[in-house]
């Protein structure tokens, strides 16, 4: 046993090196197995059967405890004399334990054995026999019969033990979160267990892209699905009830880990947690399966073979393919089509994969694909039985989960299981979420997955945590690099001292290669990557750059530092996060004595998806990082002027870069135009597509730089509605309806959040009188709501997260009942300020009301007449000028074209709401705007058929449980039929979902 001093006195810090232990000493001392002992895990069953152990089996068990004993012995020896007993004992007490636990094993002749193949986590260690595995593998053929082979075939191979060595390499390579790389905190390789440490993840629905309802106006669509209502389900429940799912989301959310989740959970044999029992998991990444059509048109099943021998499995995996495909019981795995950077390669992986499981589905087999959801809506595949999720954000509850099992799984790895451990895990758990719950910015960044993994590394190795992504991401990677260097001196001392500087010159040059080069993002080959790095070494004068290439390369694949050996002969980077970044830096550089070459390669790639994040992340390094602000605000400046880029485009990215920069990564004034630019490009149908005027009222409302009139209730926008007859409804359900002969005003657009939020802060939803008929239905009291009774009280609208929670979106999560107690709230707020005329109140319109603001009266106004409470002054029912409607019985609130630019509707494939005011081509006569698409709006109407009379009790107030509402408008998922002006829902006065929304009228009282 080697004794390593790290510091000039032997006793404050010491690292005792013995084969494959590393010991820290501290307060408490910290101590971790590394490659000595496997994370064991113990089957149980409820018969508890055991099963005998083999000798080979009782053999490796005797050989492990003589070596635990051994290393017990030698630390005795060597630190009995420099720490204290109490001190001792606490560093042999993990070691004494396990030796303990393998003794128990030994006496007691065999390990139990699970028959439902639960593994059982915890703190105590549990093990894996190969003879459990192997009963695994025979539970999973034992449900299928065998093919015949015929005469005169070769013998088939025995699947138990093909399948049995395949499980154990899955359970091998993923039982631990993959930390290779993300830092050496107290010098203690981090191998922590992924069923422990996994939290569940949820996803958003997306519709189908057909249209199922009934479009009969007087028909209510009650068959509503769980997808369809888009609340976050978790995405186990998604899968369960799918053939196939598409699982979409950002940067490190946690796509690639689900999958890594759910191959373990198979192997190990718990498929009955998530639903599907005794299925095989085949894990593949795309871009390998991508770069092998580049080469030759291989079908999938072969190409999966093919790729495991590659990774040096040298098994009959075919047979065993092509066995369990046949019977139904492979759960197909397939990781990162965003990652295949051709749109072309695209299409075709995506067709062959789409192809393959077609067929394949229809024998039972299952299949996941993730994907960024850039480079995926240009290739978005269309085959029924496939669900679309797109992962949202960890909430509250998922953040304490995910830093409540990390706390104590690294405090258990360092000090092994022990009383102090566990009270040094409550310590470090406090104060990692009190930094990430009392600081906005670093709440934000928590709410990713990867992010907060990050953030917990940089707290245990006492690296003050930043605010900003970018910021985050540089002193990560400085931490990285430290931390890298560190390890590599543990082994060896370094021939060069690759200090953080010229490390991040050798992997910025490197990873824009790779953007550049490579067809598949992430990987390359070590041979060109080889050469890349002579060149780049070359290039920074090196005196041997073969030496330092090899030397470089050398250290990734053995201290597995941010560049990695991912197998087969293929390198990249520890996640692509990381090489954005390093390629962002790149970018940069290229700038550093004028930003002329910089900004010809941000508008070189500006169109492509694939670099969006890139130069994102340069205009971030540049002003935060490196401190040019005026740097950053001359290359924006430039780019918002640039002709060459496509209109919105520019203007997006400027935005985005100024969510990163904002305060002090740019100039007051280039923030100026920035927000103008946003200001404009919002609203220009003209020229800019929907996708990206929605965005721009994103960032807008990410900055917190809104306009009054959709952020504040007072100076809320209404339009005038003049009274007289107009044409409601159509076809045998069409009347001429004259019962609105006095005018009205209506809301220009939905109420948005932050003028319902306005509502809740001022205790709306504890003033009982707002709440008559929603506590006569038990439905409010004590200043709560509750919608369905399964999901609990309510004080607020429920978040459906973001981008529905975004100020200048309309509101959402709210029942009927909150829609009328708001209008309520409103009366009398107005009332007091002495804006609204005695006589008249705020109200749900009725729906004949909301009609014909949509489609117009057999008049409409010249020109429409707009204006906010504070300026009606009494002249509540003005004279305006009217015109003959030309279109008095238009099927869409701008006449009869299509709604392609029109409205957010499912062909416009946002699935989210959007900002109020990002669609000004589908405004009404009157003025109004968002009234097909976006949300569903909440009347005051009961559901009735029409023909509409007053008589039948539709407008009484007195609404129960089991009463219908009318909702109009369609929303963002529905297609263009369904956002027609004639078109009408009904719901339940207690549901809420993530697409129901309102507006308000101004009426006389009893009209």
């Amino acid at each position: 046993m080697d004794i390593i001093k790290t510091a000039p006195r032997w006793l404050p810090c010491c690292v005792v090196k013995t084969h494959g232990l590393i010991v820290t000493k501290r307060s408490p001392p910290l101590l971790m197995m590394d490659n000595l002992f496997e994370v064991r895990r113990t089957f149980r069953s409820a018969s508890h059967l055991k099963t005998i152990m083999d000798e080979k089996e009782k053999a490796q068990l005797k050989s492990k405890l003589a070596q635990i004993q051994q290393e017990i012995e030698a630390i005795k020896e060597r630190l009995s004399d420099l720490l204290p007993p109490e001190g001792l004992e606490n560093m042999l007490q993990p070691l004494q334990q396990q030796a303990a636990h393998i003794q128990n094993q030994l006496e007691g002749s065999g390990v139990l054995v699970s028959g439902d193949h639960n593994v059982v986590l915890g703190d105590s260690a549990t093990y894996i026999t190969n003879s459990t595995i192997l009963q695994i593998s025979e539970q999973f053929w034992k449900q299928f019969p065998r093919s015949p082979t015929p005469d005169p075939q070769p013998p088939l191979p025995d699947l138990h033990k093909v399948t049995t060595h395949y499980l154990t390499y899955l359970i091998n390579r993923y039982r631990f979160l993959d930390f290779r790389g993300l830092g050496i905190a107290d010098r203690v390789p981090l191998r922590l267990p992924l069923l422990e440490m996994y939290v569940p993840l949820s996803a958003r629905p997306f519709l189908p892209k057909g249209e199922t309802w009934d479009r009969d106006p007087a028909v209510a669509d009650d068959d509503v699905t769980s997808a369809q209502l888009h609340e976050p389900l978790p995405v186990l429940d998604l899968l369960q009830s799918q053939e196939g799912l598409i699982l979409l989301g950002d940067p490190g959310s946690g796509k690639t880990t689900f999958l890594k989740y759910l191959a373990l959970l198979l192997a190990t044999g718990q498929g009955t947690a998530v639903g599907m029992e005794n299925r095989l998991p085949l894990v593949l990444p795309l871009s390998a399966y991508a770069n092998a059509l580049a080469e030759s048109d291989i079908s999938l099943q072969d190409f999966i073979e093919i790729y495991y021998r590659n990774l040096g499995i040298d098994l009959p995996l075919d047979e065993m393919l092509r066995e369990a495909l046949a019977q139904g019981g492979v759960l197909l795995l397939l990781d990162g089509l965003d990652e295949v950077k051709s749109l072309g390669q695209r299409h075709l992986l995506v067709d062959r994969v789409m192809t393959f499981f077609a067929f394949q589905r229809s024998r039972g087999n299952k299949m996941v694909l993730t994907s960024r959801l850039v480079g995926y809506r240009d290739v978005r595949p269309v085959l029924d039985g496939i669900a679309e999720g797109t992962l949202v954000d960890f909430d509250e509850a998922a953040i304490r989960s995910f830093v409540t099992r990390w706390t104590l799984a690294v405090e258990k790895a360092a000090q092994g299981v022990t009383g102090q451990a566990t009270l040094d895990a409550e310590r470090e758990k406090e104060e990692l979420l009190t930094a990430v719950f009392q600081t906005p910015g670093i709440r934000q960044l928590a709410t990713n997955p990867l992010l907060l993994t990050i953030l917990a590394l940089m707290k245990r190795q006492n690296v003050g945590l930043p605010q900003r992504r970018v910021e985050l991401y540089d002193q990560y990677i400085k931490t990285l690099i430290k931390h890298w260097n560190l390890a590599r001196g543990l082994d060896r001392p370094p021939q060069r001292d690759l200090d953080v500087v010229e490390t991040t010159r050798v992997l910025a040059p490197l990873a824009l290669w790779m953007q550049e080069t490579n067809p598949s993002l992430g990987l390359v080959k070590e041979t060109a990557m080889q050469q890349q790095l002579v060149a780049i070494f070359t290039q920074r004068e090196s005196e041997d750059p073969q030496h330092d290439a090899q030397q470089f390369l050398q250290d990734a694949r053995d201290y597995a530092g941010l560049l990695l050996d991912q197998g087969a002969g293929m390198y990249g980077f520890l996640h692509r996060t990381f090489q954005e970044y390093f390629t962002a830096v790149a970018i940069v550089q290229k700038g550093q004595r004028t930003i002329e070459p910089m900004i010809a390669a941000l508008v070189a790639n500006l169109g492509d998806e694939a670099w969006y994040e890139i130069l994102r992340l340069s205009l971030a390094v540049l002003g935060i990082v490196q401190g040019r602000d005026e740097a950053a605000s001359d290359v924006i400046e430039q780019l918002l002027t640039d002709e060459a880029v496509e209109s919105g485009t520019a203007v997006l990215l400027a935005g985005d870069a100024l969510v990163d920069l904002w305060p002090g990564g740019v100039l007051a004034a280039c923030r100026k135009h920035v927000l103008a630019a946003l200001n404009q490009t919002m609203v220009n149908d003209k020229q800019v597509a929907p996708v990206q005027r929605v965005g721009a009222g994103v960032i807008l409302a990410r900055m917190g730089v809104l306009d009054d009139a959709v952020t504040t209730v007072n100076a809320m926008p209404f339009c005038f509605v003049p009274g007289g007859p107009f044409w409601l409804g159509e076809g045998s359900y069409e009347q001429q309806c004259d019962l609105l002969s006095a005018g009205y005003w209506i809301g220009k657009f939905p109420i948005t959040n932050a003028q319902f939020a306005e509502f809740v802060a001022d205790g709306g939803y504890t003033q009982a009188e707002l709440w008559t008929e929603a506590a006569t239905v038990e439905r409010w009291e004590n200043g709560r709501i509750q919608d369905w009774s399964s999901r609990g009280w309510r004080t607020a609208p429920h978040d459906y997260g973001d981008p529905f929670n975004l100020a200048n979106h309309p509101v959402v999560g709210i029942t009927w009942y909150e829609a009328l107690a708001c209008t309520r709230w409103l009366t009398r707020r107005w009332q007091e300020q002495g804006w609204l005329t005695t006589g008249f109140h705020v109200a749900l319109p009725s729906e004949i009301e909301w009609e014909k603001a949509a489609r117009g009266g057999l008049t409409i106004p010249d020109k429409p007449l707009v204006k906010a409470i504070t300026e009606l002054s009494g002249n509540v029912l003005p004279d305006v000028g009217l015109r003959a409607n030309v279109e008095e019985k238009r099927p869409y609130p701008w006449g009869s074209d299509l709604p392609e630019n029109r409205a957010n509707f499912i062909d416009v494939e946002l699935s989210t709401s959007s900002s109020v005011g990002c669609f000004p081509n589908g405004r009404t006569p009157y003025g109004c705007e968002e009234v097909s698409g976006n949300v569903w709006e909440w009347t005051r109407s009961h559901f009735q058929t029409y023909p509409y009379m007053l008589a039948d009790g539709r407008e009484n107030s007195n609404v129960k449980l089991f009463h219908q509402m009318t909702l109009r408008g369609g929303a963002f998922w529905t297609d263009a039929e369904r956002i027609r002006c004639v078109t009408r829902i009904r719901r339940a006065p207690n549901d809420r979902n993530d697409n129901y929304g309102f507006r308000v009228v101004i009426k006389k009282k009893g009209e």
